[in-house]
């Protein structure tokens, strides 16, 4: 069975404790006088090259330096491991892959690898924001959603947005494929969507637009009492909006043909900018810009 190496303090008790056993004789003559001399001597030796090596790790930590011959050193002259962490960087044998539970630097449990997850999931996607204070990134501003294809060689989701229960935009958008995507709390089963209301018979579609020059049409009119006014119940030509309650005196009834309509013929509901293009726009910008790529030589 291997012997623990003794450490720089060990060597420096030996030492005085075979001095202090040749005082005590109080003989220098002897056999036995001469081994304790020359192993106070040896271990005198061994404790201050130890304490030279410490003074040096001392320096390295100090100035962000690092030398493989310090551990080595640490193996031959059987200095003491540090029984607690000095600082973050300033670790403990067991501390040296991550500051454990039982550390006054304890580091946060890593997150367990991403599972992909199946089409057709419902999901919370987060943005992830650096936090100063414990130095990890953490989920922010969580969307409801649902997975709606892979990219990228499954590097990343394709997926749409929930804006009702049940409701999801025509617009696909993309979010990398790890731990900020999870499996919504509800559980990853879509509900269904809801059944419409039963409605009056409409006639043709009234288009509306209000001071801020926002359009949209009405599905739905009332009175707040038998002599007030009415207000109209309108849905703006948004991605996601929900339908809102206006006075009828603050909006204009406009024509089919002044909605403002992407050259495929959508609405801005249907096609807005950005990822929220429809997918014949995006078609086209995409060969636009391959076409000036290829002109410019890039291609």
């Amino acid at each position: 069975m291997n012997q623990p190496i003794p450490t720089g303090p060990d060597r420096f008790a030996f030492a005085d404790d075979f001095y202090q056993k040749m005082k005590a004789e109080d003989g220098f003559d002897s056999e036995r006088h001469r081994y304790y001399f020359l192993a106070a001597d040896y271990h005198g030796r061994q404790a201050q090259t130890a304490a030279l090596v410490m003074l040096t790790e001392v320096i390295a930590n100090a100035t962000g330096t690092d030398h493989a011959d310090l551990d080595v050193w640490r193996e031959k002259i059987g200095m003491s491991w540090l029984k607690a962490c000095r600082s973050r960087e300033w670790r403990r044998e067991q501390c040296k892959p991550r500051h454990t539970e039982d550390c006054q630097y304890a580091d946060p449990v890593p997150e367990p690898k991403h599972v992909l997850l199946d089409v057709g999931t419902r999901v919370l996607v987060s943005d992830l924001v650096y936090n100063e204070e414990t130095r990890k990134p953490e989920r922010s501003n969580p969307q409801a959603g649902q997975i709606s294809g892979h990219a990228a060689g499954s590097g990343k989701y394709r997926w749409r947005r929930e804006y009702d229960i049940g409701i999801y935009s025509t617009h696909e958008e993309f979010a990398f494929a790890d731990n900020r995507v999870e499996v919504h709390p509800d559980g990853p089963e879509c509900p269904p969507v809801p059944e419409p209301a039963k409605r009056e018979p409409t006639g043709p579609r009234m288009y509306v637009r209000d001071q801020r020059g926002r359009q949209g049409y009405v599905i739905e009119t009332a009175k707040v009492a038998d002599d007030g006014e009415v207000r109209l119940r309108v849905r703006w030509f948004r991605p996601g909006a929900r339908p809102v309650w206006k006075e009828a005196g603050m909006l204009d009834i406009i024509a089919a043909e002044d909605v403002e309509r992407c050259e495929n013929g959508q609405t801005r509901d249907e096609c807005d900018s950005g990822e929220n293009q429809c997918e014949p726009c995006r078609q086209k910008d995409d060969e636009e810009g391959d076409a000036i790529e290829e002109s410019m030589g890039l291609r």
